[in-house]
């Protein structure tokens, strides 16, 4: 009588393990706390930011984006994101991309959130790198081409200003967009990568092949909110 359920039980753990060890997986969450208690969170860490300014953080300008990041992080039932991508914050100069992704960080560090990587758990906390310091570092180094294959194959990054590098980067007489080159990596490998960027579309910047990788890292979250968070 028990024998079905013995199969399901041992086809059930055969799935998991496969999830496991095929790229980004995390796991359910038994203890998935409400929407509203984490919107409270992401407001108070926004708030810690800005106090320095007298400022409170505005929430209501981001809520939207601030909605479909708790779906994606907490892997709510409900949520229209595939928990398999990144998230990428898109919108103009000052509309909170990064304010945000700094709170999203400090969530993810103070919660110890993590996920399975072929299958190792790995820290979700991404390490911050901006597009220019990652060309400008790469330019510095000895050994360029270990140091853009290092970055490629940390678990979880998130790269500020996306299309903000140089259009090419000359290394041993090699022409190369080299965050063109650090995406096409990251996809290769499945790991888990965060970012922001001004541009409009990936068109203006990047030719097919790198649009096609970047659409599939992230899942696109645009600010389109008109408040300038820079202005007073």
């Amino acid at each position: 009588m028990n024998e079905p359920k013995q199969i399901n039980d041992t086809i059930a753990k055969q799935i998991e393990q496969i999830r496991r060890n095929t790229g980004f997986y995390r796991p359910e969450l038994v203890n998935r706390p409400d929407h509203d208690s984490i919107v409270s969170l992401f407001r108070a860490y926004g708030d810690a930011m800005v106090a320095w300014r007298g400022k409170r953080y505005d929430m209501q300008s981001v809520r939207p984006a601030v909605d479909k990041i708790i779906g994606w992080l907490y892997q709510e039932p409900d949520s229209t994101l595939d928990a398999s991508k990144g998230i990428l914050l898109k919108g103009n100069p000052g509309t909170g991309k990064t304010v945000l992704m700094d709170i999203l960080r400090a969530v993810i560090q103070n919660g110890r959130m993590g996920f399975f990587s072929s299958g190792e758990w790995c820290n979700l906390a991404p390490v911050q790198l901006y597009s220019r310091d990652i060309v400008n570092d790469y330019l510095a180094s000895d050994e360029p081409y270990r140091y853009i294959r290092r970055i490629a194959g940390l678990p979880c990054i998130c790269i500020e200003d996306i299309g903000a590098e140089a259009d090419e980067t000359m290394v041993y007489g090699n022409r190369l967009n080299l965050i063109a080159r650090l995406v096409d990596i990251r996809c290769e490998k499945n790991r888990l990568t965060l970012g922001t960027t001004n541009l409009e579309k990936f068109s203006e910047k990047y030719d097919d092949r790198t649009i096609s990788r970047l659409n599939g890292l992230f899942n696109v979250i645009v600010l389109d909110h008109e408040r300038d968070f820079r202005r007073k």
